[in-house]
């Protein structure tokens, strides 16, 4: 198939260009800036946005990946987030539907709030509560609205943090603390977490890309770990010990409290420490099950791939 992956040049822009490739796809590529992808036939640059001319990038394409987005940017202004993620995807899916045979969205757990309930599955309502999930729900719903009347099939994909070579996001940050030897006051956490290797959110989409899939997937490696014992797995690949430190909740929440207050500057706030300390299980049953997709990585060797990245960057 003729395949367009928007942001290509993205973290999971490239693995899903690879994972499609090796598939016997052909990828056409967007991107803002020029830089090069193994694997993109051809690129085609545009800024994303409500009144983005997506007809010369559409032209001859059977399938549409939808990667682009603002994230892995606390700044950004909700207006970005309107711009690009909900209204340039609206249009995206405006000039697409009744175009092609099928787009597919990258969306986010990010829709459940930023401190989602412990679990989630296909029946948890979305309740986002930040410009970015906000951002993604509307995107996901508009392009819903659009696609139905056409025939053009519609799927999402929602993932919890994706974390592999590369990454930009809060696994990334994390290995780069561990690996640097930094403790950590997370020792006496005690949550269970799940997560997205980069080479199974990419074999996910390629799973899902040229078959009759449609609908809302949540897709999730099939391990969850806790906090402490990611930090102890992140050292071990590292071949380094972990610095963990027991301090109490009561004096974590006081951090997260004053980063609140001082906004960008500080190393914590109440969202971060959620997300260090709380629960969040995806079930990813009902995507395994209606497609068959099997996790291609552990999240051992996930964890083992993104530091040996960060190991070979810094050295």
């Amino acid at each position: 198939m003729n395949v367009l992956v928007t942001g290509a040049g993205g973290f999971v822009g490239r693995a899903t260009v690879a994972a499609l490739t090796a598939r016997g796809h052909r990828v056409r590529g967007t991107r803002r800036r020029p830089h090069e992808v193994d694997g993109v036939a051809e690129w085609i640059d545009l800024d994303i946005g409500p009144t983005t001319d997506w007809s010369s990038a559409l032209a001859g394409v059977d399938a549409v990946v939808h990667t682009a987005a603002v994230v892995h940017r606390p700044d950004a202004a909700i207006a970005d987030h309107d711009a690009v993620t909900h209204l340039g995807s609206a249009r995206l899916a405006e000039q697409a539907a009744g175009r092609v045979e099928s787009l597919l969205l990258i969306g986010t757990v990010a829709v459940y709030g930023d401190r989602p309930p412990p679990r989630v599955d296909a029946d948890t309502e979305p309740r986002p509560d930040t410009p970015y999930g906000a951002a993604k729900l509307a995107a996901e719903r508009r392009a819903a609205d659009l696609c139905a009347p056409t025939g053009t099939r519609l799927a999402v994909l929602r993932f919890p943090a994706v974390y592999g070579p590369g990454d930009p996001g809060n696994v990334g940050r994390l290995i780069r603390l561990v690996l640097r030897g930094v403790p950590l006051p997370l020792a006496g956490v005690n949550n269970e977490r799940s997560f997205l290797a980069l080479a199974n959110a990419a074999d996910a989409v390629a799973t899902v890309v040229g078959s009759p899939v449609t609908g809302t997937y949540l897709v999730a490696d099939e391990d969850t770990i806790s906090t402490p014992d990611l930090i102890r797995l992140i050292a071990r690949c590292g071949g380094i010990r972990p610095r963990l430190v027991r301090v109490p909740r009561a004096l974590l929440h006081i951090a997260a409290a004053a980063g609140d207050r001082l906004g960008r500057r500080a190393p914590i706030d109440r969202a971060a420490l959620h997300r260090l300390t709380g629960s969040l299980v995806v079930d990813g049953t009902e995507f395994r099950r209606g497609t068959g997709w099997r996790p291609v990585s552990t999240l051992e060797s996930g964890i083992e791939a993104a530091v040996a990245a960060v190991q070979a960057k810094v050295s």
